[in-house]
């Protein structure tokens, strides 16, 4: 936090004065910062400091705020939990079903879901899209990897809580850092055989 002149430790509620610096520190690490904005007055606020737009699966018919999006030549990542395949053909055809900048995300909203079993059969009605993505509120580590890689899913998002918060709406199917490694091992193409849970060295000890 103090290396990249983020003022004491991050708020879970965050706020617009956050966004420079969280987006400057993303850049020092080589990463492209992006957020969910949820009104087109902050989208508009926050798009000098974005390499990409996610829009939330309960902004997914928010027309306004995909005005914006779209004004701004981003790549725009779409949400689509709750929502029924006529919406989300509706909202596509609105924002143009081959436009290059979009993602369909594929969402199962529930905080945390235990539908992976199901996943596959959910996500045929997407598999008609160029560009589609995974938004992914399980636990799961190397079956979301598997998965996105049989249905050619270019794009996973997955949640993640670094500082031990156990109050936020996503602390329940968020990765720890450690499991965050091990996960982007697995997207990497590595699946340890040894691997050993925390659980799993407990009981070993």
């Amino acid at each position: 936090e103090e290396m990249y002149g983020i003022p004491g430790k991050i708020d879970p509620l965050l706020n617009l004065g956050h966004i420079p610096p969280l987006s400057a520190a993303a850049e020092k690490c080589g990463i492209e910062f992006m957020c969910t904005m949820f009104s087109p007055e902050y989208l508009q606020f926050a798009l000098p400091y974005l390499a990409s737009i996610k829009i939330a699966s309960s902004d997914m018919e928010y027309l306004e705020l995909i005005d914006v999006a779209m004004a701004s030549g981003k790549d725009i990542y779409l949400s689509t939990g709750g929502h029924t395949a006529k919406e989300i053909a509706r909202i596509v055809d609105y924002i143009g079903f081959n436009n290059p900048k979009l993602t369909l995300f594929y969402c199962e909203s529930e905080y945390p879901t235990y539908r992976t079993d199901l996943r596959k059969l959910s996500l045929e009605p997407f598999l008609a899209f160029e560009k589609v993505g995974l938004s992914d509120h399980s636990k799961e580590i190397f079956s979301t990897i598997s998965e996105a890689n049989d249905y050619g899913i270019c794009v996973v998002e997955k949640h993640v809580n670094f500082c031990g918060y156990a109050d936020t709406p996503d602390a329940p199917h968020s990765l720890s850092f450690d499991d965050f490694k091990i996960y982007c091992a697995a997207a990497r193409g590595s699946r340890p055989k040894d691997f050993l849970s925390p659980g799993e060295q407990g009981m070993r000890l």
